[in-house]
């Protein structure tokens, strides 16, 4: 009996952990950035991706990122090191 007492607590607190997880909201970060392609002056704040042309996603500090322009479609590769972007060369291999 006791075993089925607590399959069914760790059921209750699964399902609530469910709930949670559905209901909590978060916020990507965004970072003031401008377009380093030529005859583009677009600059404001764009959220990164961890891969060229992906979804929008939370980057870990020290991470490689890709930022897409609005205005020219362009790509471009950067590091991200607590709050300052880096813009990195094309083509430079991953560490």
């Amino acid at each position: 009996m006791a075993a089925i007492a607590c399959l069914k607590a760790l059921w209750r607190d699964q399902k609530a952990l469910v709930a949670a997880k559905k209901e909590s909201t978060f916020m990507l970060t965004s970072y003031p950035v401008a377009c380093p392609h030529e005859n583009c002056d677009w600059n404001g704040s764009l959220v990164p991706s961890r891969i060229r042309g992906g979804a929008d996603a939370e980057i870990v500090s020290l991470h490689r990122a890709w930022f897409r322009c609005p205005r020219c479609g362009g790509d471009w590769e950067v590091r991200i090191t607590d709050d300052r972007v880096t813009v990195l060369p094309a083509g430079l291999p991953n560490p």
